[in-house]
């Protein structure tokens, strides 16, 4: 096991534990101060290395205390995953905030240089109207609490998502 302090970066910052054995039953284990979710967006990874991503993608456990997307505060971040034959689980996944809870499990499958991914979740709003406009969705819902339950897929991997790709429902 290898533990690795992460420098003072914008994006990330904590504490790393790597297994000696990336393929096997080790986890990586990331305890974050920080984590920038948006900086995500800036993963490339080439085609060869998306068709067997399921097969060699390492275990992860990621905490984070604070999870921002941009300048965004979103709260506590946590997730765990599991390696099944062609398919990356994600078996823990919560974003706890002041004006969210969201959790959900979910699949990342690859298969002939496409993927796939399938979330099931719950997002309960506290404060809908002060998350929206943080994250300049809109300034037009002010007082706005709920929960939404949902079931939703889109044709790439999980740090790939777009509105636009969204399928499925939320009820």
């Amino acid at each position: 096991l290898l533990k690795v302090a992460i420098p003072e970066i914008s994006d990330l910052q904590g504490q790393l534990k790597l297994p000696a054995d990336l393929k096997g039953a080790g986890r990586i284990d990331m305890d974050l101060d920080r984590l920038d979710v948006s900086a995500l967006t800036n993963i490339k990874m080439e085609n060869s290395g998306q068709e067997a991503v399921a097969d060699y993608f390492p275990l992860l456990s990621v905490s984070s205390e604070k999870t921002f997307w941009k300048n965004s505060d979103l709260g506590r971040f946590t997730m765990t995953t599991e390696r099944i034959p062609g398919c990356l689980r994600f078996d823990r996944f919560e974003l706890l905030g002041k004006d969210q809870k969201l959790t959900l499990t979910g699949d990342w499958k690859t298969a002939g240089g496409l993927s796939q991914t399938q979330v099931k979740g719950r997002l309960e709003l506290i404060k809908g109207g002060a998350l929206f406009d943080r994250l300049y969705i809109t300034k037009d819902l002010t007082e706005t609490s709920g929960v939404a339950d949902f079931d939703l897929s889109w044709p790439a991997p999980p740090y790939r998502f777009a509105l636009a790709d969204l399928q499925g429902f939320a009820d």
